[in-house]
């Protein structure tokens, strides 16, 4: 018969430690950064903080990684968005060159 002995659990017991929660409403903040008529002043207000206030939160860890999700989200798209119309873009540059080529002949 084999003796079952117990092994110390590497992890440590214990509640495990959360992400600190976001200061500002993750969906509004996007929101804010994202118009491109409104300044960080006016980001800042729409959060009810300071631009100083956004500023340390834009700088930091979580800030950062917010940032760099929405990057990635708005780059994700562009490239959706350019590839379903890049047909359009080339029947434009056909158009163009056919033009060209008919106003030297003339």
């Amino acid at each position: 018969m084999v003796a079952l002995t117990a092994h110390p659990d590497p992890t440590p017991h214990g509640p495990t430690p959360s992400a600190p929660a976001e200061p500002f409403p993750r969906a509004h903040l996007l929101e804010l950064l994202l118009d491109p008529t409104k300044s960080l002043q006016d980001v800042a207000a729409g959060l009810n903080t300071t631009l100083d206030q956004l500023s340390l939160f834009l700088a930091s860890d979580q800030g950062e990684a917010l940032l760099s999700q929405a990057h990635h989200l708005a780059t994700l798209r562009t490239r959706a968005l350019a590839t379903a119309h890049l047909h359009k873009a080339i029947a434009a540059l056909g158009t163009m060159l056919d033009d060209y080529n008919r106003n030297q002949i003339a």
